[in-house]
């Protein structure tokens, strides 16, 4: 069984307030959390530092976890969550991006799967191989390299993680191929992270 925490913040560099924004009649936050919800997840939790969020998560029936101000990235989010709920080294973890609506509940799932499979991994992103040079035209897709050690339609390994930005996920490869822009970790203790 997995966890799923979903890291969100008001701040966004490029648009503020972005998980917060309606799509359809939901923030985008709440459509995150429902695709979350119905993958599987042992429990799934929202972190983050702003109580605008805190409050509008809470109003759809989200469990929050308010974390720090001052993390760099929703890794080191998530990683102040784990340390707090005193989760174990074999925990999984899977990071959903608040900003990814549309993700299928089925490839979170999928990529849950991945770590149990291949325990010398620590993270384990989804990628699909380039079928041509056009999938890449305009660059917006997210790239995955996988290490000389690692299978390449798997891509786990200690140092293989590749975030997904919006642009990746509206990209023809992501789209067609239905994977996920997402990863998750087995918390170990020497890949804590900063705080």
């Amino acid at each position: 069984m997995f966890r799923v925490v979903i890291p969100a913040r008001f701040a966004s560099t490029r648009l503020p307030g972005k998980a917060l924004l309606p799509i359809g009649c939901k923030p985008m936050l709440q459509w995150v959390y429902e695709r979350a919800s119905s993958a599987g997840a042992r429990e799934v939790f929202i972190a983050t530092d702003d109580e605008r969020i805190a409050s509008a998560a809470r109003a759809f029936g989200a469990e929050v976890i308010m974390t720090a101000r001052t993390h760099a990235s929703g890794t080191d989010r998530i990683a102040e969550v784990a340390r707090s709920r005193n989760w174990g080294a074999q925990e999984i973890v899977v990071n959903v991006q608040g900003d990814e609506p549309l993700i299928p509940a089925v490839a979170i799932a999928q990529v849950a799967r991945l770590l149990p499979a291949h325990p010398a991994g620590d993270i384990a992103t989804l990628a699909t191989a380039l079928e041509s040079l056009e999938e890449l035209l305009p660059v917006r897709a997210v790239i995955a390299v996988s290490m000389p050690t690692v299978s390449p339609h798997s891509c786990v390994s200690r140092s293989c993680h590749a975030g997904c930005s919006s642009s990746a996920r509206s990209s023809s490869s992501c789209v067609r191929s239905n994977t996920a822009c997402g990863f998750m970790s087995r918390r170990r203790s020497s890949a804590r992270g900063r705080t």
